[in-house]
């Protein structure tokens, strides 16, 4: 008896077939779900360095950083997020977007437009959404 089942050892080539094929179905079942995780991972971080570039800029003119020839402090806006980073206001790594893009800063009298682009418009409502007070303009 033991010399009927010698030669049946091991896996065939069709059960190792199955086998993969049922664990590659499994884990692509799971790629829609983490790459949506992943999605969602960049706009919480693209969202939360924006507001860190909001709340730099607000700090930079409430301390009124920019001295006039009087000798007073003047209370404007900064130029750009690199005179932010510059004054100490800002980390490095908020100067970007999660997708590499810089984020602008565009001042006009007592306005502060902040500015940065997203690949798809899908990312830029879901980043709005957590930002205060957003105004989407498309190009």
């Amino acid at each position: 008896m033991k010399a009927y089942h010698h030669h049946q050892r091991g896996l065939t080539l069709f059960e190792v077939s199955i086998a993969i094929s049922v664990a590659l179905a499994v884990l692509l079942s799971f790629a829609p779900y983490h790459i949506k995780l992943m999605e969602r991972g960049l706009v919480e971080q693209t969202a939360q360095r924006a507001k860190m570039v909001y709340e730099a800029a607000i700090n930079y003119r409430l301390d009124g950083r920019d001295i006039d020839d009087d000798g007073h402090a003047d209370h404007v806006w900064p130029s750009s997020t690199t005179a932010l980073k510059d004054a100490g206001y800002l980390p490095d790594v908020a100067l970007q977007t999660s997708w590499g893009g810089n984020i602008d800063l565009d001042s006009a009298g007592e306005d502060l437009q902040m500015k940065f682009s997203l690949p798809e418009m899908r990312f830029v409502n879901a980043v709005a959404a957590k930002l205060p007070v957003p105004d989407i303009t498309g190009m």
